[in-house]
Protein backbone atom coordinates (compact mmCIF):
# COMPACT_ATOMS: atom_id res chain seq x y z
CA UNK A 1 0.00 0.00 0.00
CA UNK A 2 2.76 2.43 1.12
CA UNK A 3 4.52 1.82 -2.73
CA UNK A 4 1.32 2.37 -4.46
CA UNK A 5 0.91 5.78 -2.46
CA UNK A 6 4.32 6.94 -2.82
CA UNK A 7 3.69 6.50 -6.39
CA UNK A 8 0.49 8.13 -6.85
CA UNK A 9 1.95 11.16 -4.76
CA UNK A 10 4.68 10.95 -7.23
CA UNK A 11 2.67 11.03 -10.43
CA UNK A 12 0.63 14.10 -8.98
CA UNK A 13 3.30 16.06 -8.37
CA UNK A 14 4.93 15.33 -11.67
CA UNK A 15 1.57 16.01 -13.41
CA UNK A 16 1.44 19.60 -11.88
CA UNK A 17 4.99 20.59 -12.37
CA UNK A 18 4.33 19.24 -16.23
CA UNK A 19 1.11 21.56 -16.31
CA UNK A 20 2.10 24.35 -14.70
CA UNK A 21 5.67 24.39 -17.37
CA UNK A 22 3.19 24.01 -20.39
CA UNK A 23 0.92 26.45 -19.36
CA UNK A 24 3.50 29.17 -18.83
CA UNK A 25 5.11 28.05 -21.68
CA UNK A 26 1.73 28.45 -23.96
CA UNK A 27 -1.05 29.71 -22.28
CA UNK A 28 -4.21 27.66 -21.31
CA UNK A 29 -6.13 27.14 -24.81
CA UNK A 30 -2.78 25.81 -26.55
CA UNK A 31 -2.40 23.31 -23.71
CA UNK A 32 -4.18 19.44 -23.93
CA UNK A 33 -3.97 16.86 -21.33
CA UNK A 34 -2.39 14.36 -23.75
CA UNK A 35 0.53 17.13 -24.01
CA UNK A 36 0.57 17.50 -19.91
CA UNK A 37 0.75 13.80 -20.40
CA UNK A 38 3.82 13.25 -22.62
CA UNK A 39 5.52 15.87 -20.28
CA UNK A 40 4.92 14.57 -17.58
CA UNK A 41 5.86 10.56 -19.12
CA UNK A 42 2.38 9.33 -18.12
CA UNK A 43 -0.44 7.82 -20.03
CA UNK A 44 -3.37 10.58 -20.31
CA UNK A 45 -5.82 8.61 -18.58
CA UNK A 46 -3.23 8.73 -15.28
CA UNK A 47 -2.68 12.35 -15.66
CA UNK A 48 -6.95 12.56 -15.48
CA UNK A 49 -6.73 10.58 -12.48
CA UNK A 50 -3.85 12.48 -10.53
CA UNK A 51 -5.04 15.82 -12.25
CA UNK A 52 -8.19 16.17 -12.84
CA UNK A 53 -9.49 18.17 -15.61
CA UNK A 54 -7.77 20.49 -17.88
CA UNK A 55 -9.28 23.52 -16.34
CA UNK A 56 -8.81 21.86 -12.66
CA UNK A 57 -5.13 21.14 -13.78
CA UNK A 58 -4.41 25.15 -14.83
CA UNK A 59 -6.47 26.65 -11.39
CA UNK A 60 -4.08 24.31 -9.39
CA UNK A 61 -1.08 25.37 -11.70
CA UNK A 62 -2.06 29.03 -11.61
CA UNK A 63 -0.32 30.96 -8.53
CA UNK A 64 -0.69 34.29 -7.74
CA UNK A 65 1.68 36.11 -5.15
CA UNK A 66 -0.02 39.41 -4.02
CA UNK A 67 2.19 41.67 -3.91
CA UNK A 68 3.81 43.09 -0.54
CA UNK A 69 2.27 45.95 1.48
CA UNK A 70 4.12 48.59 2.27
CA UNK A 71 5.16 50.10 5.26
CA UNK A 72 3.03 52.64 6.29
CA UNK A 73 0.62 53.23 9.21
CA UNK A 74 -2.64 51.58 8.70
CA UNK A 75 -4.83 55.03 8.22
CA UNK A 76 -2.48 55.27 4.84
CA UNK A 77 -2.46 52.28 3.67
CA UNK A 78 -5.63 52.84 1.25
CA UNK A 79 -3.98 56.25 -0.17
CA UNK A 80 -0.59 54.66 -0.47
CA UNK A 81 -2.27 51.36 -2.24
CA UNK A 82 -4.76 53.52 -4.91
CA UNK A 83 -1.75 56.05 -5.80
CA UNK A 84 -0.88 54.16 -8.87
CA UNK A 85 -4.54 53.80 -9.73
CA UNK A 86 -4.58 57.63 -9.09
CA UNK A 87 -2.10 58.32 -11.28
CA UNK A 88 -3.26 56.67 -14.29
CA UNK A 89 -6.69 58.10 -13.87
CA UNK A 90 -4.44 61.62 -13.63
CA UNK A 91 -3.01 61.49 -16.85
CA UNK A 92 -6.16 59.79 -18.96
CA UNK A 93 -8.77 62.30 -17.68
CA UNK A 94 -9.73 65.30 -19.05
CA UNK A 95 -9.34 67.58 -15.97
CA UNK A 96 -7.70 65.74 -12.86
CA UNK A 97 -9.56 68.32 -10.56
CA UNK A 98 -13.08 66.27 -11.56
CA UNK A 99 -11.73 63.10 -10.52
CA UNK A 100 -14.23 61.64 -7.89
CA UNK A 101 -11.58 60.28 -5.78
CA UNK A 102 -12.92 56.83 -3.87
CA UNK A 103 -11.14 58.09 -0.39
CA UNK A 104 -13.45 61.43 -0.56
CA UNK A 105 -16.88 59.84 -1.05
CA UNK A 106 -16.03 58.27 2.43
CA UNK A 107 -15.53 61.32 4.00
CA UNK A 108 -18.56 62.92 2.79
CA UNK A 109 -21.56 61.64 4.48
CA UNK A 110 -25.09 62.41 2.15
CA UNK A 111 -27.26 65.08 4.30
CA UNK A 112 -29.72 63.08 6.78
CA UNK A 113 -28.41 59.70 6.44
CA UNK A 114 -25.43 58.16 8.47
CA UNK A 115 -25.31 55.19 6.13
CA UNK A 116 -25.78 57.16 2.71
CA UNK A 117 -22.59 58.44 1.11
CA UNK A 118 -22.32 60.21 -1.92
CA UNK A 119 -19.69 61.13 -3.84
CA UNK A 120 -18.20 65.33 -3.50
CA UNK A 121 -19.14 67.80 -6.07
Amino acid sequence: MGDEASALGSSRQAVLAAATELFAERGYDQVTIRDIATRAALSPAMVMKCGGRKRELFLRSATITPPSLPDVPRSELGVRLSAPTRTACVASWPSATSIPWPNAWAATPTPGSARSWSSPR
